[in-house]
């Protein structure tokens, strides 16, 4: 997508490229095979820290739906559909008596499964090795790798996982990557203000997702590295 920043004259285009259940080495791969295609002056990386967890393989690549995965595909797409649904799932979530959530997020809160990937040595590998890919395209192309460390959607106030959010700084940093962590942006707010739908930690909502652009782009015209910025923040 293109559009023009605020308080600029300045035109910047932002190919995004993405794909549902991707982790960092699918992220390394798809910059490398699709990415570089756009020869971008800048790479942006979206950290979250369920990234660690092994995919066998994306969404849609060799694998075959049955009808009622369809269906329910289908019933997805539908705007009354989902709304409904995740409005279920909110008023669940608040009256705590059918909580919706606790099998998928609120059970990997409970496990701490962000700090278990992260500990697994295989796991945190594909980490480093994809970092270690990033920067090396960047640095082949001349231009700035930047990773953006989302942080889990729970207990801002309290928040458990800053020593993994360290981890994955040292590692970046270690590739010659930028980092911003997105942590202390996001303890302005509250997580239920950022959430998509209750009971999911990892996907922010639209004002999360507006949250966490304005304080990349912060970020980039910090450091100079936006073409035609020069450090100015107004």
């Amino acid at each position: 997508m293109a559009g023009e920043t605020k308080n600029s004259d300045v035109d910047f285009e932002v190919v995004m490229l993405s794909l549902a259940a991707m982790n960092s080495k699918h992220e390394a791969h798809l910059l490398e095979v699709e990415g570089t295609k756009y020869d971008p002056d800048l790479v942006l990386v979206g950290y979250v820290l369920n990234d660690p967890a092994p995919q066998v393989a994306l969404p849609g690549y060799g694998k075959q739906y049955s009808n009622s995965e369809k269906f329910k595909s289908l019933l997805k797409k539908s705007s009354l559909v989902l709304n409904s649904w995740r409005l279920l799932k909110q008023i669940a979530w608040d009256v705590g008596d059918w909580n919706l959530g606790r099998k998928g997020g609120s059970s990997r809160i409970a496990a701490d499964f962000y700090t278990q990937i992260h500990d697994n040595e295989e796991n945190w590998d594909t980490v480093v090795q994809a970092f270690r890919k990033i920067s090396a395209i960047c640095r082949d192309r001349q231009i700035p790798g930047v990773v953006a460390i989302f942080p889990v959607l729970h207990e801002f106030d309290d928040y458990p996982w800053s020593h993994l959010h360290s981890k994955v700084s040292d590692a970046a940093k270690n590739e010659g990557l930028y980092v911003q962590d997105l942590l202390p942006s996001f303890q302005t707010t509250t997580t239920r203000a950022v959430r998509l739908t209750a009971g999911d930690f990892v996907h922010p909502n639209a004002d999360g997702h507006e949250l966490a652009g304005e304080a990349i782009y912060r970020f980039l015209l910090e450091h100079e590295l936006l073409q035609g910025h020069k450090g100015n923040t107004d």
